[in-house]
């Protein structure tokens, strides 16, 4: 997400880009951990992301559903025993 994008969505509110950098930073690990291809319907995966999820994200409303964490924790302990894929940079 661009720094203008940012400001626009978040009306130039300091605290709001805060809370938005935190969740895109986690929405971005949710895709290095699951891959490409793992948005959801609801929850921190869940996209596009529009102005008035802000209210949303402002309150830390934007969360790993319970099923996506306990996939990402499946496939993180399969990947640290061998079992699983292993991710490299750029795929």
């Amino acid at each position: 997400m661009c720094p203008h994008c940012c400001e626009e969505l978040t009306n130039g509110s300091k605290t709001l880009q805060t809370a938005l950098l935190g969740h895109v930073m986690a929405y971005e690990l949710g895709h290095l951990l699951r891959g490409t291809g793992s948005h959801v319907a609801s929850g921190l995966m869940h996209a596009p992301w529009h102005a008035n999820e802000m209210q949303i994200i402002a309150f830390g409303g934007r969360l790993f559903t319970p099923e996506e964490a306990g996939r990402i924790r499946r496939q993180v302990a399969e990947r640290l025993s061998g079992e699983g894929p292993v991710l490299t940079a750029g795929k």
